[in-house]
């Protein structure tokens, strides 16, 4: 074995043998990268995505931030609505039933997978992002189920109209509530007043 000097392996030896099975080599190598590309397109699964978008409109946030905006009664709030309305919408108070929905689908479709957290979902499927400079929400929403997509933006667009309708009627009864507060408080001044 003159080709090894103390168990130290001599690279022309090894350069040599590399050289005469280079066309092997090459078409092991090819045939192996066709086959592992061809497995990993067809196991992976593909991921479907759907958005929507809506509008903030800056009056109704005022009038959402604000109860006693509708009535002209000037109360300010320092809060930003945009912000605080976009983190509304984000809440497992509004997204909950969305993810119930999603949450049966996904036990039904797999059983034997752990169980899904809303946190964990938001995260991964759901993209609720404010563009810049502007009251334009853009949802967006994937999963590996194309079935799920539009039945889950739906959804998600019924949370949104539902909350809506739910705040403007809450902070209507709010302000309806103060001025017949107020009237009352005015009608003691009032008769006070004539008595004096």
């Amino acid at each position: 074995n003159k080709e090894f000097d103390n168990d130290e392996i001599n690279i022309t030896f090894l350069f040599n043998v590399l050289k005469r099975n280079k066309k092997l080599i090459i078409l092991t190598s090819l045939v192996f990268l066709i086959f592992s590309s061809a497995f990993t397109f067809l196991i992976r699964k593909k991921t479907w995505e759907g958005r929507f978008e809506i509008v903030l409109s800056s009056n109704e946030l005022e009038k959402n931030s604000n109860p006693f905006a509708t009535f002209g009664l000037g109360i300010q709030n320092s809060s930003s609505p945009l912000q605080t309305e976009v983190g509304i919408l984000k809440s497992p108070s509004v997204l909950l039933p969305v993810f119930d929905f999603v949450n049966n689908e996904y036990k039904s479709n797999y059983p034997n997978k752990k169980e899904l957290f809303f946190s964990d979902w938001r995260k991964m499927n759901l993209s609720i992002l404010l563009q810049p400079n502007t009251s334009i929400l853009e949802i967006s929403y994937s999963d590996q189920n194309k079935e799920i997509i539009i039945p889950v933006l739906e959804r998600i667009s019924n949370a949104y109209k539902d909350y809506s309708g739910k705040n403007r009627r809450r902070n209507i009864q709010l302000a309806k509530d103060y001025l017949i507060e107020q009237v009352a408080i005015f009608k003691v001044k009032s008769a006070n007043s004539l008595k004096a």
